[in-house]
């Protein structure tokens, strides 16, 4: 069975391991967990963009980056695709979790949610649940989590705290725009869901989107981003 957080431990790994190259930072707290901060207070980069957009779709998506033009504009797009659209798209990269822990607040997409099953909805609609000893989270938020918010995630999912892995970037930064703008797939995925049609009998999924500018603070950035998707 295919384990998208196996997957997705891959590239964390990868991320972890060149992380100054990536312009990210790498933290492991004093519980054993580890977090990669791709834009909270790193500048981030089109590389981490497309690790991080990666690692939403647990590994079973691949993401490019081209030229193009909207009217007489250059404008950076972002390309898509996977094969395996149900499982990657909505059993990992749809932000389903809603994280908190005392202060903090995240949204939370990959392939964790295939541990702990948030929504259950969704896992019983796709027929999908992963079994794997590490759970990989990516954590849409301003601040990057501590050793209790890391804590419950590793509660949720059944796994050591050790095994917890974390990706962190605000919406208004360069791999927040990527990522949003990433779920070109995911957004059609969802909505044929919502719509009642089986999405496993779906065999890939191809998606292009536009590079909104990023944003300064985190509503305006959402708003762009989603309109960048919808484009």
């Amino acid at each position: 069975m295919l384990s998208v957080n196996e997957l997705g431990l891959e590239i964390f790994e990868n991320l972890a391991e060149y992380a100054e190259e990536f312009n990210a930072a790498y933290h492991e707290l004093d519980n054993g967990a580890r977090i990669i901060d791709c834009g909270v207070s790193t500048r981030g980069g089109y590389a981490a963009g497309r690790a991080f957009t990666e690692i939403c779709m647990g590994g079973l998506g691949e993401v490019n980056f081209r030229m193009g033009q909207i009217k007489e504009f250059p404008v950076p797009f972002i390309d898509v695709f996977t094969d395996f659209p149900s499982i990657s798209c909505l059993g990992a990269q749809k932000a389903g979790w809603t994280v908190k822990h005392e202060n903090y607040f995240a949204m939370g997409s990959g392939p964790a949610r295939a541990l702990s099953l948030k929504p259950k909805h969704t896992y019983e609609v796709i027929d999908y649940e992963d079994d794997f000893d590490s759970a990989v989270i990516a954590l849409e938020s301003d601040h990057l989590p501590n050793g209790g918010v890391m804590e419950k995630i590793a509660e949720e999912c059944q796994v050591d705290v050790a095994n917890v892995c974390a990706v962190v970037a605000p919406t208004a930064s360069l791999v927040g725009s990527i990522q949003v703008a990433g779920r070109c797939v995911e957004t059609a995925i969802y909505k044929l869901n919502e719509l009642g049609f089986d999405t496993r009998k779906i065999t890939a999924g191809f998606g292009t989107a536009p590079l909104p500018p990023v944003k300064k603070d985190a509503t305006r950035a959402m708003g762009t981003t989603n309109d960048a998707t919808i484009y």
